[in-house]
């Protein structure tokens, strides 16, 4: 029997007190595996949702040009229809992937997302003091639909490239790149 922390394994083959680098150095790796796995193995949403975003985004903003009543229904329903997209989101993909425990990979494309999206809503914000209600919605409605169907694409190349980093070569769940 072998102790291992305050776990014991009657499993391992070497006698307690020895050390097997081969064995830890697989485990480890697949431990990776694994972790990766995590962040690359998700169906495909559909190609309806970069349009459903930026439909959102859209409407989001032509409801802060409305009557105050209206406006506020209005706004209510957007929140719920994002949402509601957003727990379909977690429900097909089984998780929301963190920034902090992605595979380099994809952590350095969920912070250009990030950093993007701080960038958009500048840009919306003074598009909305520069011209109408109207040309910012249409605007950053359509900056959204694009913005969310290239992140689509770039986070399943930097998933792809973390599946090949660590030795996966099936990879039949994960959406192809176009």
């Amino acid at each position: 029997m072998r102790t291992v922390s305050n776990m014991t394994s009657e499993t391992f083959d070497q006698p307690a007190g020895r050390h097997d680098p081969t064995g830890s150095a697989s485990a480890l790796q697949e431990l990776e595996r694994a972790q990766i796995l995590a962040y690359t193995r998700y169906p495909k949403l559909g190609s309806w949702y970069p349009p459903t975003v930026g439909v959102i985004v859209a409407t989001w903003i032509a409801f802060f040009a409305a009557p105050s009543p209206v406006d506020l229904i209005g706004l209510g329903a957007t929140l719920l229809t994002f949402s509601i997209l957003t727990t379909l989101y977690v429900r097909r993909r089984g998780v929301i992937p963190n920034v902090s425990q992605a595979p380099t990979e994809i952590k350095r494309v969920m912070t250009a997302f990030f950093v993007a999206y701080g960038g958009f809503i500048v840009g919306s914000f003074l598009l909305w003091q520069l011209t109408t209600w109207w040309v910012t919605a249409l605007v950053a409605g359509t900056v959204a639909t694009i913005g969310v169907a290239f992140y689509e694409r770039w986070y399943c190349a930097a998933a792809r490239a973390a599946e090949e980093r660590v030795g996966v070569s099936d990879v039949p769940d994960l959406p192809t790149v176009q």
